[in-house]
């Protein structure tokens, strides 16, 4: 186990002449550790020193753990009480850390990104229980399964990547089969006793607002989950950062595939309650991460801690292209319905033009 370190320990006398500090072990938390930095800089390295030391006091747990386990496996009481004290030990200096800092279980960044903010200004938030952002809490670190162990992030990938294609073949079926030749701007209503056709048309064009104010909040979770993915440093990320970036790139993919199907699906109906069905259809295929997160965690027992920093830029030009990100799915549909209006053209005769070469 090795001697642990007293609170009254020092890490030996300051260097004389080069103006640097050499803070007590106790005042930095953990044994061992050591911080040099001119006193009137403290207050600017205690906050990434503190994020080092949870993140040590984590890993110390993990491994205090595992030697718990083995030593109750060999009936090795003493030593198991021994080891359940230290544990708790480091959980209380854990703890006085978190109290130091205002925002618990965060992702906080030293990288620098044109999307970020550079003076560490930012925003708690909690993400989405989703499988979409699981990928993100998985790649810190921060989801477990029933027995505590941290759930592997390259998994968690796969089965993001499985899921978003199920979404992706889905939609595909649903355009792929769509009478290319229907009528985007309806003339005649398919119900005989309808003679006008003006309360089809209006509901085509409410749908897709619907369908379009939808999409924003996954388009704008995709946004925000590669601005963490950014912001996370490499030494807290337990995957590669591919992993990471690609997954909400892959989401917001889906997002504009959805409104893709969704305007094809309003346009070939010709009455109202099919355009009212066939669209809440289409919103459920759009709500699958949700549903395959709801599986997950009753099956495997996984908890994630979905508390997070965001640390975005304000400079106004990369506001306006988040906006823009966030609302292009929305114009994006509503230039498809003027498309197929002027043209009186389904979108879908476009994907199967593709698919058939």
């Amino acid at each position: 186990m090795g001697r642990k370190r007293k609170a009254g320990d020092d890490d030996g006398p300051a260097a004389e002449g080069d103006g640097s500090y050499a803070a007590p072990a106790a005042e930095q938390g953990l044994p061992g550790s050591q911080l040099t930095a001119p006193p009137q800089k403290m207050a600017q390295v205690q906050a990434p020193q503190n994020l080092d030391q949870k993140k040590e006091i984590q890993r110390r747990v993990m491994v205090l753990e595992a030697q718990k386990k083995a030593a109750v496996a060999k009936d090795d009481f003493d030593l198991a009480k021994q080891i359940k004290l230290e544990i708790e030990e480091l959980a209380q200096k854990l703890i006085k850390l978190n109290d130091e800092k205002d925002i618990e279980d965060d992702f906080v960044t030293s990288r620098t990104s044109s999307l970020l903010c550079p003076n560490g200004d930012g925003r708690s938030k909690v993400l989405k229980p989703n499988m979409w952002a699981l990928n993100l809490v998985a790649s810190c670190g921060q989801a477990k399964d029933r027995n505590g162990d941290v759930l592997s992030p390259k998994l968690v990938f796969i089965a993001g990547i499985v899921m978003g294609c199920l979404q992706l073949f889905t939609l595909f079926l649903v355009v792929y089969d769509i009478d290319p030749a229907a009528d985007p701007y309806t003339d005649t209503p398919a119900v005989a006793w309808k003679t006008s056709p003006l309360t089809v048309n209006c509901m085509k064009v409410v749908m897709v607002f619907f369908l379009g104010m939808y999409v924003v909040s996954e388009a704008a979770d995709a946004y925000d989950n590669y601005v963490l993915g950014c912001a996370i440093r490499c030494e807290d990320l337990v995957a590669h950062r591919f992993f990471v970036l690609f997954i909400p790139m892959f989401h917001y993919l889906i997002t504009l595939s959805v409104i893709l199907a969704g305007v094809s699906v309003v346009l070939s109906c010709q009455d109202v309650p099919r355009i009212l069905f066939s669209s809440m259809a289409i919103l459920f295929i759009t709500g699958v991460d949700e549903l395959f997160w709801g599986f997950v965690e009753r099956t495997f027992e996984i908890e994630a801690k979905w508390q997070v920093y965001l640390n975005e830029s304000k400079v106004v030009e990369i506001q306006f292209i988040k906006k823009f990100l966030v609302m292009f799915p929305m114009l994006w549909g509503f230039s498809l319905l003027g498309r197929a209006w002027y043209r009186d053209q389904m979108p879908a005769l476009a994907v199967r033009a593709f698919f058939k070469g």
